[in-house]
């Protein structure tokens, strides 16, 4: 989905897993490390692996919970703990127990998170939506997966430069005009550039016509051709900045919903929630995790001021914290197949 994935078929994985490890195991001739047998008894994804993988890691104690996991990178997605009494009568199961708790994998990422969004999407939005592979199924995605931010950013500087600025669309640099041009790798290195002559440095590198993988149709006189300076390289720093902000307020608003799910805050007065991430996003773009967070905590401190969750024990601070699920992937996909083997699900 979020990968750019159009593969539809349906198809048993288990089954095609186990398929092609023992066509392998028949066909490999090397002793030297030779392969093991192969038991497939859990199939998850990586929003579930990120919280089971923080669960085993950071052990609930008296005052910390792993309360949830989240994904934000190329894509987005989370998990919780939910009661199954929480579900509408057309998710509850059809067999086992009929009350306890189950994982929740959210997929927030779809089309039922587009009506909250609404008064947030701009025609830069709607724009990205309308040109991806299936406009309207991954509205959230497309504001804060690190899939979409840099060409967000590129369609808004596209903008600004020939509606306002008054350049001709001719002039600019062929990767400013074509989809998906920017990385967003480029936004996060000019956003926390030291200052606007490093940053308008990183924007003249990036899009020298002698190294551009992007080639012209049109070719411009070099006379004419519109050149980088400190303003424009000061306002691509702002719309980098100003398009992430979005987005960790976004992801931010979006992990307190979740933690909603199971009423996390309102009847847990741990001081600390914890809430395990992975994705590029959260672990690599600069100031993105600390931003998230620094949103949830207003929410929190607000709420608790107007008393619609409890304070922490003892007149503490009550907490919402974002912690990396180093490798969940993983070790989340470990520990639930471990727990299947003993029964423990």
């Amino acid at each position: 989905m979020g990968k750019g994935f159009t593969f539809t078929t349906t198809n048993d994985l288990s089954s095609l897993l186990r398929t092609a490890y023992d066509d392998l195991l028949s066909t490999t001739t090397t002793t030297a490390y030779p392969l093991p047998k192969l038991d497939i008894v859990s199939i998850t994804n990586d929003s579930i692996s990120t919280l089971l993988s923080a669960a085993y890691l950071h052990h609930s104690t008296g005052n910390t919970r792993a309360a949830a996991g989240i994904i934000a990178g190329t894509g987005t997605n989370a998990t919780c703990l939910c009661p199954i009494s929480k579900l509408p009568v057309s998710k509850q199961p059809t067999s086992g127990p009929s009350t306890g708790t189950i994982l929740l994998n959210t997929e927030w990422s779809i089309s039922g998170t587009a009506p909250p969004l609404k008064p947030y999407t701009t025609a830069w939005d709607v724009q990205v939506d309308l040109e991806n592979e299936k406009p309207g199924f991954q509205p959230f995605e497309e504001m804060v997966g690190g899939r979409y931010l840099g060409e967000l950013v590129r369609l808004v500087c596209l903008d600004l430069f020939t509606s306002s600025n008054n350049i001709p669309k001719s002039q600019l640099p062929e990767k400013l005009k074509v989809r998906n041009g920017l990385d967003t790798k480029l936004c996060s290195d000019v956003e926390t550039s030291v200052n606007d002559n490093e940053a308008l440095s990183l924007l003249q590198d990036y899009f020298d016509p002698n190294t551009s993988s992007t080639s012209s149709s049109s070719p411009v006189d070099p006379e004419e051709e519109w050149k980088w300076d400190l303003a424009s390289a000061a306002s691509f720093r702002r719309i980098s900045t100003a398009v992430s902000t979005r987005a960790a307020a976004l992801v931010a608003a979006a992990t307190i919903g979740v933690l909603g799910v199971n009423d996390e805050l309102k009847h847990h007065a741990e001081e600390e929630v914890l809430v395990c991430y992975t994705g590029t996003v959260l672990e690599k773009y600069p100031t993105f995790r600390e931003r998230c967070e620094g949103f949830m905590m207003e929410v929190v401190d607000r709420w608790v001021g107007e008393d619609r969750i409890p304070p922490a024990p003892g007149g503490k601070k009550r907490v919402v914290r974002l912690v990396e699920a180093k490798d969940g992937g993983i070790i989340g996909a470990a520990v639930l197949a471990g727990m299947v083997k003993e029964g423990r699900t």
